[in-house]
């Protein structure tokens, strides 16, 4: 790994200031602080000038074989450093608030040098060359480890047994060497918090009789293991089988799916009775809105703070038409020239002028019936004479006068 890293260093052209000639592998770079200080100005959108500032880093994919000049970096929450050649830890003494520490892929043999950081809470040492996992009791705040694809377990239980004196949540120790079953109840069981387990690509999952069973139903906190979540049925099924055998587990499979059943029905109850009452409740509205002299727009009860700006808007646009139902007669009748030369380049729309048409006979139906009302009150008054005959009458009755009749004409 080491070699095809710097082979690839070197084929790129990653020879700078910072490069060790005196060391014996090749293409070798040393993290000084000029190479730190470049780096800061490459991206000012990610990185501030002062290095006091940043609280993130990376040196990543550099070549590195040494952390060094960190100090200037008392900030730091997140250092990202995988795909180097570190073969060791050291440099972090500084770092007193690192929260996140990545050194994945690179060659570090041992985990050490992490006592000042007793605030990490994720470490990713995947892809490294770790035989023992030792240096972590002291990390009150270290919830996720990552040690997937090393050496641990090669020299047995002592290898893994610090873990049970840790707060970790998440382990991930897939394709490693474990092998010994006592894994289960020396270290496993011992671990109170943890949620998140990957153990697959080890001996230990083919050593351990009904493993996923036997892991699920004594961690009850487990929310994940390997490749799938732990759902309730599962932990369920893992009980039964644990209490009873296989016989057990399929009785409680059959309940599991009895309840299922019995949860749909109720489900389906409740969303008929749901949709009866909300149809009830509609052909409630709807009789008391049929009975009520208020609609939605008129409702003097629904127009509060939140619609009082929509109601006022309501109340300007029916002014505005009822001004122009007014005045559509006078422009119809005393502006006919005018609309109709106006109307070779701008025609009215249609709806105004039927309203127009409507309101103007309006008019003329009110006009008629103030006539005859006039008549009908003349008559009750005595005032004119009915005629018997119209063909009889050849002129202008006794006591009704001629101007009166051409009124009423």
């Amino acid at each position: 790994f080491g070699s095809s890293l710097l082979y690839s260093s070197c084929s790129m052209g990653h020879f700078g200031p910072d490069f060790d000639e005196g060391d014996p592998i090749l293409g070798v770079k040393r993290l000084t602080p000029e190479s730190l200080a470049k780096l800061l100005q490459s991206d000012r959108r990610l990185y501030y000038k002062t290095p006091e500032l940043n609280e993130k880093l990376f040196i990543h994919y550099g070549g590195y074989r040494k952390l060094e000049h960190l100090a200037q970096f008392p900030r730091l929450r997140c250092l990202y450093a995988e795909c180097n050649a570190l073969e060791d830890m050291t440099g972090l003494e500084e770092l007193v608030e690192l929260r996140s520490l990545f050194l994945q892929q690179n060659c570090i043999k041992q985990i050490g040098g992490l006592g000042p950081v007793i605030k990490l809470v994720t470490l990713n040492l995947s892809e490294n060359f770790i035989t023992a996992i030792h240096g972590l009791a002291h990390l009150p705040n270290l919830e996720t480890l990552i040690l997937a694809k090393n050496r641990i377990g090669v020299n047995g239980l002592e290898d893994v047994i610090e873990l049970a004196m840790t707060a970790v949540q998440c382990l991930d120790l897939q394709s490693n060497k474990v092998s010994c079953v006592e894994l289960h109840e020396e270290v496993l069981l011992k671990m109170r918090n943890l949620k998140v387990l990957y153990l697959k690509g080890n001996e230990v999952c083919k050593n351990l009789k009904n493993y996923r069973k036997k892991v699920i139903n004594d961690l009850p906190e487990l929310s994940y293991l390997d490749d799938r979540p732990v759902f309730v049925e599962d932990r369920r099924y893992a009980m039964a089988f644990m209490r009873g055998g296989i016989e057990a587990e399929r009785e409680e499979r059959r309940v599991v799916k009895k309840e299922k059943d019995e949860e749909q029905a109720r489900n389906m109850r409740y969303f008929r009775q749901m949709t009866a009452e909300a149809r009830e409740m509609g052909r409630e509205k709807r009789a008391m809105l049929a009975e009520d002299r208020y609609d939605a727009l008129t409702d003097p009860t629904k127009w509060g703070d939140a619609n009082r700006a929509r109601k006022k808007q309501h109340d300007d646009d029916m002014r505005e038409l009822e001004e122009e139902r007014r005045n559509a007669p006078k422009i119809l009748v005393g502006g006919k020239a005018q609309i109709q030369s106006e109307a070779k380049f701008a025609p009215p729309p249609r709806t105004e002028i039927k309203e127009a048409r409507q309101e103007a006979k309006d008019r003329v139906d009110h006009l008629l019936l103030d006539a005859h009302n006039k008549i009908e009150r003349k008559k009750a008054s005595g005032v004119c004479l009915a005629v018997a005959n119209e063909s009889a009458c050849d002129g202008p009755s006794h006591g009704c006068p001629a101007n009166e009749l051409d009124e009423m004409d």
